[in-house]
């Protein structure tokens, strides 16, 4: 149950409560005075009324005492009805939410490769836009329950509490995970995460947002790999929009079009052990598969230009431009 269907339902159990209280407090008061019976007799009278369970020994003789009996069993005995069914239903829904939450992290406990997003504001909506377009397994940590709970109605895997906790993180599965990005909407809160990570993950790869240019640093000094800072980001794309736009417009083709059938990919020499010492021309991707290497990075360096007899070693990585379909149809070959 959401907090803003919780909170209803505590506002209504209130107002029952309430109600059946001024109708005991009534009839306790109206028996004492029609029937003259002590306060105690009175109000047991007027509770064995509200609870239909008749009356004892105990019955009123007087017209007014007879009134008072028949507006008890109307007013109260329908409030008593009324809070029998909230107090069901809270057990009810409390139950099913509890089976839901068991449901989700059993899920969540058996990702691997997945990538876990910190924060769900304005940028995080976007990150798992992303990861929803390209059909990578992720799972998203929010500390905002309305949010957390928004993003499980919708078939978001998600956990709700403060990502810069161990316990969190680990409840996430940061242990198996691909990477982490990290879209908080606050540069210190990201620092602490990307502390966390780093301290129980040391091989994960940490992509940080910094809204402020001078957190980039700290954020690198913490154990990001990457960070992005969205003004300046922003900033040169405008400019290149200015200066270069068919390129861009290229770009974005390749990056962000789902419906093209070329594609620009990076390819682990490291998952295709078959391609280890072979020289790039033998391996025939392009007359093949029609994939085209743009870039290979060795040791840390992008090399633009490379001969056609270069041999790939297991820690390059390749960039690559293909359809789909050729991709897939490599990496079955390679592996």
């Amino acid at each position: 149950m959401n907090n803003i269907r919780w909170s209803q339902t505590l506002r209504r159990l209130r107002v029952g409560i309430i109600v059946l209280s001024i109708t005991l407090v009534v009839g306790t008061a109206g028996f004492h005075v029609f029937e003259h019976w002590p306060i105690f007799q009175s109000f047991y009278v007027a509770l064995l009324v509200v609870a239909t369970l008749g009356f004892g020994e105990l019955q009123p003789q007087s017209f007014g005492g007879q009134i008072l009996t028949l507006m008890l069993i109307s007013a109260g005995v329908g409030t008593l009805y009324y809070l029998v069914g909230i107090i069901a239903e809270l057990a009810i829904e409390g139950q099913l939410g509890f089976r839901q939450e068991r449901r989700m992290q059993q899920q969540i406990n058996r990702l691997r490769d997945h990538v876990i997003v910190c924060g769900y504001g304005r940028v995080g909506q976007q990150v798992v836009a992303e990861l929803q377009r390209e059909g990578q397994p992720f799972v998203v940590v929010e500390i905002n329950p309305e949010r957390g709970e928004s993003l499980a109605e919708r078939g978001v895997l998600v956990a709700t509490g403060d990502a810069s906790e161990d316990r969190v993180l680990r409840s996430v599965g940061i242990e198996h995970a691909r990477s982490l990005i990290v879209c908080s909407g606050n540069d210190a809160i990201n620092v602490f995460i990307t502390l966390s990570a780093r301290a129980i993950n040391e091989t994960l790869f940490i992509a940080a947002r910094a809204i402020r240019e001078e957190d980039e640093p700290k954020l690198l000094r913490a154990g990001a790999n990457r960070v992005i800072t969205p003004a300046s980001l922003g900033g040169r794309r405008l400019v290149s929009l200015v200066l270069r736009p068919t390129v861009v417009e290229w770009l974005d083709v390749l990056v962000h079009t789902d419906n093209l059938e070329l594609w620009m990919e990076e390819l682990h020499v490291s998952d295709l052990p078959a391609f280890h010492d072979q020289a790039l021309l033998e391996l025939g991707l392009r007359t093949q598969y029609g994939i085209n290497i743009v870039a290979i990075k060795r040791d840390g360096v992008m090399m633009t230009m490379f001969e056609p007899y270069i041999k790939l070693q297991p820690n390059d990585i390749l960039i690559a431009l293909g359809s789909r379909s050729a991709f897939n149809r490599l990496r079955e070959v390679g592996a």
